[in-house]
């Protein structure tokens, strides 16, 4: 893990947001080391770790490229429905790497109440055809899964969710995402029209999707989107400390009166900092440990 961020991740972030270009490289060394798989099951070739574990890869990540940690988080998001309603051969591409996977919910129409889209599945002599438009995805048009919302096919509740292939004709991207810091996660906006999916490309049970949103994605999106936010402050703090204590009045021959030799840490902070996640202090992770840099 750290040499992937020493060597590929870090030195390419400022690029990447500045041109606004998908950190490609960055997600292909993770995938190629495993850590796309870092929370599938052991059995489909994954490598078996929990929220807490995932969380604590993405913070490191932000710390050297927000882009890159915010399409790894949006990934495990999606994994984590598709560890639990996806197919052996889908799991086991996801698993092994082979799949970029993110997910596609957010509507205009409903806005931040992502539960409930407006887009529609109905049944057809092909399969379902997926009508709808969301108002951003990440990794859109770069990720090769997407778990996508409808409203039900048939049964009750306030959605369903799909499993989309990238490569599925009638899906298009539309707009490019021009966000601070984050300019190179490709956060834009992809509509459905008349694009057909297999019956069995559900997941999960018709009209369930807001059960799976709220038990399976939820609390994996909140606390990863709170890690990238996490990293990023680490390295913004870091960076901005390293500018303070290395002002001098060069006239008089010393420091200026704001610099200070270190930045102390809160008891709170130098705890968590003390305690990391068990992945990061154990050599047989593929993980390996990795230096935290005091907040």
């Amino acid at each position: 893990m750290g040499t992937i961020i020493a060597d590929v991740v870090g030195p390419q972030a400022e690029a990447i947001d500045r041109e606004a270009v998908f950190p490609g490289q960055g997600v292909a060394a993770l995938a190629e080391s495993g850590l796309l798989g870092l929370i599938s099951a052991r059995e489909v070739g994954g490598l078996g770790f929990g929220l807490a574990e995932a969380a604590d890869m993405i913070e490191q990540v932000a710390q050297y490229c927000g882009s890159t940690a915010m399409v790894v988080c949006m990934h495990f998001a999606a994994v984590a429905v598709i560890e639990a309603h996806g197919t052996l051969a889908v799991r086991e591409d996801v698993a092994r790497g082979r799949a970029l996977a993110t997910l596609a919910f957010s509507e205009s129409g409903s806005r931040s109440h992502f539960w409930q889209p407006l887009g529609t599945a109905t049944p057809g002599v092909d399969g379902v055809r997926l009508d709808g438009a969301k108002s951003w995805v990440t990794s859109a048009a770069k990720a090769d899964l997407y778990i996508w919302s409808s409203r039900p096919l048939a049964g009750e509740g306030a959605s369903s969710l799909w499993l989309v292939p990238a490569a599925t004709s009638g899906l298009r991207v539309i707009g490019a995402f021009d966000g601070l810091g984050l300019r190179g996660n490709c956060s834009s906006p992809i509509t459905a029209e008349a694009a057909i999916v297999a019956p069995d490309a559900m997941l999960g049970p018709d009209g369930g999707g807001f059960d799976i949103m709220m038990s399976t994605v939820l609390p994996f999106f909140q606390v990863m989107n709170a890690a990238v936010a996490l990293g990023t402050m680490e390295a913004a703090t870091r960076k901005a400390a390293g500018h303070v204590s290395a002002t001098r009045f060069e006239h008089l021959g010393r420091a200026s009166p704001t610099s200070r030799p270190s930045v102390p840490t809160s008891p709170g902070c130098g705890s968590r900092q003390t305690s990391p996640a068990p992945f990061c202090s154990t050599p047989s992770t593929p993980l390996g440990p990795v230096a935290r840099t005091p907040c």
